[in-house]
């Protein structure tokens, strides 16, 4: 039985919302709350119909779960400081008409079609980086040729640093369900092999890529005798960018360029024969050219796989991190917007 009554931050979940704008739409009279013993408190049915009665005439129906139609009735009601993504994207992919026109009556209508062209702006950038034929491979061609090339049952693990931050923000899951694991928040190196082994165990039938960094290979790379006689589907690329390119990038942009070389730098690794030593099998990808049949062949061979690619360190091609973007576009550092 689904508990009645609700404290600030269940109602929050419940919701969908910010702990902190139910305080403030409580203290507003806009949202049903009471305050008890010094706490406030909500009843859940109260909230379901609170939902309800704030869908305008005609668009109660277009899809929203019940959360987000809260949002969106928020959205409406003039709040400015929600998640406004959620319904954004309603508006410019599921093109929702109730809600273009409600914002063509508020007068909106030119803000919308700004967002529009912002985002198809944004998304010719993205494509045009995605067709690059640079060498070293640039990390959003290989987003691109790993999309085309993995089979429709897959699973990505994905360790820190580059691994991460290109998948994170442009790799598009093609359905609901878990299909890529991060240990992103945790920012531990080394996570993504031994993970791979237990996602393996959880679901042998799947395509296991593992994406890790050759900083994050260093801290596991015995594990690779695990990965051999376990064996299975399971496909490890490597990002060489000859060092700790994530420390680089944070030394050199928050303390001066003079700082990134600190103790963050390789020497020349032979990754293949190291892979080749635990007896998987294993290839250099030379070129963006090369990129997308080495992936092909290593996902259908359904044993242990290793590809080797160079990739740029972060302190020389910026990701898209809010922070590094500022400090690289002063600097004049060529950077992903």
């Amino acid at each position: 039985m689904e508990k009645e009554m609700l404290t600030a931050r269940e109602a929050a979940r419940y919701l969908n919302l910010n702990e902190k704008i139910i305080y403030r739409l409580v203290k507003e009279g806009r949202l049903p709350g009471a305050r008890i013993t010094g706490k406030w408190t909500f009843s859940r049915s109260q909230l379901r119909g609170w939902i309800e009665s704030h869908s305008l005439e005609g668009i109660g129906s277009f899809p929203f779960r019940s959360e987000s139609k809260a949002a969106t009735a928020l959205l409406i009601a003039g709040s400015d400081d929600l998640l406004l993504g959620r319904v954004l994207a309603q508006i410019l992919h599921a093109e929702c008409p109730e809600l273009m026109t409600f914002y063509a009556t508020m007068g909106s209508t030119e803000g919308i079609r700004a967002i529009r062209e912002a985002v198809a702006e944004y998304e010719t950038y993205v494509s045009e980086l995605m067709a690059s034929d640079e060498s070293p491979v640039h990390p959003l061609r290989f987003v691109k040729e790993l999309s085309d090339a993995v089979p429709e049952d897959h699973t990505l693990i994905v360790d820190v640093g580059v691994s991460a931050i290109y998948t994170s923000t442009f790799y598009k899951v093609r359905s609901a369900g878990r299909s890529i694991l991060f240990n992103y928040a945790m920012g531990a190196l080394g996570y993504a092999i031994p993970a791979s082994v237990g996602v393996l165990c959880a679901r042998p039938g799947s395509c296991v890529v593992t994406l890790v960094g050759d900083g994050s290979f260093g801290f596991t790379a015995a594990e690779l005798e695990t990965v051999r006689r376990v064996g299975g589907n399971n496909n490890i690329v490597l990002f060489n960018n000859l060092g700790f390119g994530w420390i680089k990038a944070e030394a050199g942009l928050s303390h001066g360029m003079e700082y990134a070389d600190f103790s963050t730098n390789f020497g020349e690794v032979d990754y293949i024969k190291v892979a080749e030593g635990f007896g998987l099998t294993a290839r250099r990808v030379e070129g963006p050219g090369d990129l997308g049949p080495a992936l092909r062949e290593a996902f259908d061979l359904n044993e242990p796989t290793f590809t080797e690619l160079r990739v740029q360190p972060e302190n020389e091609l910026v990701p898209p991190v809010p922070a590094w973007k500022k400090k690289a576009e002063g600097l004049g550092i060529r950077h992903i917007r």
